[in-house]
């Protein structure tokens, strides 16, 4: 399983870049705030499904904690859970999940009302403690 990336960015396509480790090119779609790098260091999450393998990467082992138990809300795919995180960050989606109020989730393209009272529902009170980012 690939959970860690650092590398030079060699493509890039909207959020999804090619990025260069050790003469390996890997696929990962990143959150708008990596999109620009020239290089990278990537904490990876890897999704797998009968259809395929994606990577998914960010920037601190928190906030890839924080997508993995977004993958868990009963349909909320990794684009929508990219797109929640994206939409929010890290700490303001935690004090939204953990306030009660699906309202503000409502506004991230793609998340009705039901799902994101599914998101409330399901990950309120049980958010991991974020993960502090390795030091050099």
């Amino acid at each position: 399983m690939i959970a860690y990336l650092r590398g030079k960015v060699v493509f890039r396509e909207g959020l999804k870049l090619v990025v260069e480790a050790s003469g390996v090119g890997f696929e990962v779609e990143v959150l708008p705030e990596l999109a620009e790098a020239k290089e990278v260091e990537l904490f990876v999450y890897h999704h797998r499904t009968e259809r395929g393998e994606a990577l998914y990467g960010f920037k601190t082992p928190s906030q890839r904690a924080l997508f993995a138990q977004l993958l868990k809300v009963p349909g909320l795919g990794p684009s929508g859970a990219m797109r929640v995180l994206a939409a929010f960050g890290e700490e303001e989606l935690r004090r939204v999940i953990e306030a009660g109020d699906p309202l503000p989730l409502t506004a991230v393209k793609g998340i009705g009302k039901k799902t994101a009272e599914k998101v409330v529902f399901y990950l309120r009170g049980k958010l991991p403690e974020p993960v502090p980012a390795p030091s050099e």
